[in-house]
């Protein structure tokens, strides 16, 4: 798989880096993949990374990208508090946010954050919804909701106790999502008079106003929520016990429609539908045999295809959307002689790799945190460089071509 080594080109005269150096560079170059072992020769399909914004020296964790009406995009994540960033659809910054830093209270480790947004959804309104979880003693964590203007002013913060139940140990939104014309949370609470932890989905109103939550008895963490084309939510449950996990879907009031049955793996990545489509594709990683398999489900999450192995690709931390034609473009790593490399694959219905493209070696240590399709074939995927020794430490913005 060839690639070109990026230049660092035009640095704006006047400019500024979040939680770092003021500096902005943008990094233009095209990676093409052909006629290499995980990418087959002779059948015209590329992936190509057209331009990467570099947003500064940004540290921490992104961890997720919306795209806003007008075409610029919203980018959540965390360090030592929750912070977000927007900017136009070129990539150019038009404001920050950063959550308060409560100095008073000292965490158990450096590595804890005060505050962390795990998601990021417009509202009808034009406002912004971020959601994640807070430190409010150095025991307790709550889960946290915040309300940013179209400017990145606090409209709303507002900590989230189940059900309006102060009698809870911890509680925390893992992830939020669109769902329709509202939002969708899914996330964990501990009583504590209980130490088991349990989990909750709620669903907002279009405007961010709760309109209803659901408090499940399991114990076995939920993951990935996806919305369907029927007005569902799927997520995926993990049995810690016996590492088996499950796809739970939802209906629009909160009550499990369907389950699947059992599949024998101890992360599941479900794929995000591009368009509505029927049926679900999700990639399954057993820890074992550390491998991806391609799991085909019919609408009512049964199996309706022999499952197929995805070979030389790595989706941990990664995620994966399905288009119209149900080819699958994933984001993850692969192994190369220098190590493990930020990657997109492209792959066929049947498992058969179409293309890929492998970010260059100058994107060491790169932790993909999101992506949004701009179409069927268009992407943006926001992605932090940790390795502090490079002259491109922090966040990038990478547009993603299929061809």
């Amino acid at each position: 798989m060839s690639e070109s080594t990026p230049a660092l080109t035009n640095p704006p005269k006047t400019s500024w880096g979040l939680l770092g150096t003021p500096v902005f560079v943008i990094v233009a170059f095209v990676v093409v993949a052909c006629g290499d072992a995980r990418s087959p020769p002779g059948v015209g399909h590329q992936v190509s990374i057209d331009k990467q914004v570099w947003l500064g020296g940004l540290e921490g964790r992104a961890t997720a990208i919306a795209r806003m009406p007008g075409g610029g995009f919203v980018i959540a994540g965390h360090l030592s508090t929750g912070w977000a960033v927007a900017t136009d659809a070129q990539g150019t910054i038009l404001w920050k946010y950063e959550a308060p830093l409560d100095e008073k209270l000292t965490l158990r480790s450096p590595a804890f954050s005060h505050s962390e947004f795990h998601g990021v959804v417009p509202l009808a309104n034009g406002n912004v919804l971020l959601c994640g979880e807070e430190h409010t003693t150095v025991d307790k964590v709550v889960a946290l909701i915040t309300v940013l203007s179209s400017t990145g002013d606090v409209v709303e913060e507002r900590q989230e106790f189940t059900n309006g139940d102060d009698e809870y140990a911890s509680s925390s939104v893992a992830r939020c999502v669109q769902w329709d014309d509202g939002v969708a949370l899914s996330g964990t609470k501990r009583d504590r008079a209980s130490p088991n932890t349990l989990t909750w989905v709620m669903r907002l109103d279009s405007n961010g106003a709760k309109q209803w939550q659901e408090i499940s008895s399991s114990d076995a963490p939920l993951f990935n929520p996806v919305a369907t084309s029927d007005h569902g939510l799927l997520v995926s449950r993990l049995d810690t016990r016996t590492t088996e996990t499950t796809l739970i879907k939802f209906n629009a009031k909160g009550e499990i429609e369907v389950g699947s049955a059992p599949i024998k793996a101890g992360s599941l990545y479900l794929m995000r539908p591009i368009e509505p489509a029927s049926g679900l594709a999700v990639v399954g990683h057993s820890g074992l045999s550390n491998t991806y398999q391609l799991l085909t489900l019919g609408e009512r999450l049964e199996k309706s295809e022999e499952p197929r192995e995805l070979k030389s690709f790595s989706l941990q931390e990664g995620f994966g959307f399905r288009r119209p034609d149900q080819s699958l473009v994933l984001f993850g790593s692969v192994s190369t002689q220098s190590g493990g490399r930020g990657a997109v694959e492209w792959v066929a219905k049947n498992g058969e790799v179409l293309a890929g493209a492998v970010f260059p070696q100058i994107l060491e240590s790169l932790t993909f945190g999101d992506a949004v399709p701009l179409s069927s074939n268009e992407f943006v995927v926001v992605a932090c460089q940790n390795a502090y020794a490079s002259r491109t430490h922090g966040l990038f913005m990478s547009w993603i071509t299929l061809k």
